[in-house]
């Protein structure tokens, strides 16, 4: 999946609202943004986007849309070159909603309105600009994703990291999970680090050993975010007494 969105000339975004009445009012608030212009700079166009609540709306809307909230959707978003949202029937640059809520924030407009959405623009900040994807990192920062299958936890994030595959046998849809969560495990202590069993707590609905971190449950059991901190700049390291 990685090679073809890599390689796809460009991604077209389709969301559920994007083909709803709402539809022309997402046009004209994108519109507003210049695609070049600096994201600190004042919001040009005719309506003044911070103070009206009825445009915030519609751009909450747009952003708590389901099709954020899909774990598969983050390669295809952070990977493509070229991503465009399909609204009505007009194409927009994904830039502009970038660009849009960066302005809003700035301005002090709540992040939280549209957390998920950021969520997934900075994955693919991160992506363009060659920052070293982590597994653990990834999993922590797409807690609040959804899939369909649990298998996807993981694999719907292998396109994007850098080390899944250090410790991830070729994905496997019928290797039952508790299979899997010990086998990656192991093969994190043997290549890196034992701190992989900080990530606590163990999901009590699996047979998983204790020293077993829940890698397929991180949104039901979320880990010990400490270790995973420290694993964004550098490896885990082991101190020998």
């Amino acid at each position: 999946m990685r090679a073809i969105y890599a390689g796809a000339q460009s991604i077209i975004v389709a969301t559920e609202i994007g083909a709803t009445t709402a539809a022309d009012r997402i046009i004209q608030i994108l519109d507003c943004v210049e695609p070049t212009s600096y994201p600190t700079s004042p919001i040009s166009g005719s309506a003044d986007i911070l103070d009206d609540e009825l445009a915030l709306s519609v751009l909450e809307a747009f952003c708590n849309d389901a099709y954020w909230k899909r774990i598969w959707i983050i390669q295809e978003f952070s990977i493509g070159y070229d991503v465009q949202f399909l609204i009505g029937d007009r194409t927009i640059a994904a830039s502009k909603l970038r660009i849009l809520l960066q302005k809003l924030d700035a301005q002090g407009s709540p992040g939280d309105r549209w957390k998920q959405v950021n969520i997934v623009f900075k994955i693919r900040t991160d992506w363009q600009r060659d920052v070293s994807l982590k597994l653990l990192l990834l999993l922590e920062t797409t807690i609040e994703s959804l899939c369909g299958v649990r298998h996807d936890r993981i694999f719907g994030l292998l396109g994007l990291s850098v080390d899944a595959l250090k410790y991830l046998p070729e994905p496997n849809y019928n290797i039952d999970l508790n299979t899997m969560t010990v086998a990656i495990t192991r093969a994190y202590i043997q290549r890196n680090t034992l701190e992989i069993i900080l990530l606590a707590p163990h999901c009590p609905h699996t047979d998983t050993p204790t020293w077993c971190p829940s890698l397929f449950h991180f949104d039901l059991f979320p880990p010990e975010s400490r270790p995973v901190k420290r694993n964004r700049t550098y490896p885990f390291k082991t101190r020998v007494y």
